[in-house]
């Protein structure tokens, strides 16, 4: 098999990204902030009225809402609904603290490593 021109022009590009400065920004090395960022969505459930605002308003579908208790209104017992945010599908907009009538989602800006080692290090 014969390689073509296109097999040398990815050779060609691979040895040029080699000395290019990367795109993306190092994770940084301590929990420092950086300021760019938005934050991660953070539910405060003493103040969450369970509306669905923020679930229906999620651009990526990150949040659903999940029944944690029961509340009263009137003579009836109704279920009392939380969002529960799938972090992996989060796309970290802000969309839901801003639609939220109660303030009960804020954007909190806090960083964390995600993985670990297989030796348990982060």
């Amino acid at each position: 098999m014969s390689k073509g021109r296109g097999g040398l022009g990815l050779v060609v590009e691979a040895i040029r990204s080699l000395f290019e400065k990367p795109v993306t920004r190092d994770y940084p090395a301590s929990e420092e902030v950086v300021e760019t960022i938005r934050g991660m969505p953070v539910l405060h459930s003493e103040k969450c009225v369970g509306c669905g605002l923020c679930e229906r308003s999620c651009p990526s579908g990150a949040i659903t809402m999940v029944v944690v208790g029961k509340r009263k209104i009137g003579n009836k017992e109704v279920p009392l609904r939380n969002p529960r945010f799938d972090y992996f599908r989060c796309i970290y907009c802000g969309i839901c603290s801003e639609v939220c009538p109660r303030g009960a989602i804020e954007m909190v800006k806090k960083f964390g490593l995600i993985y670990t080692s297989k030796g348990g290090e982060k």
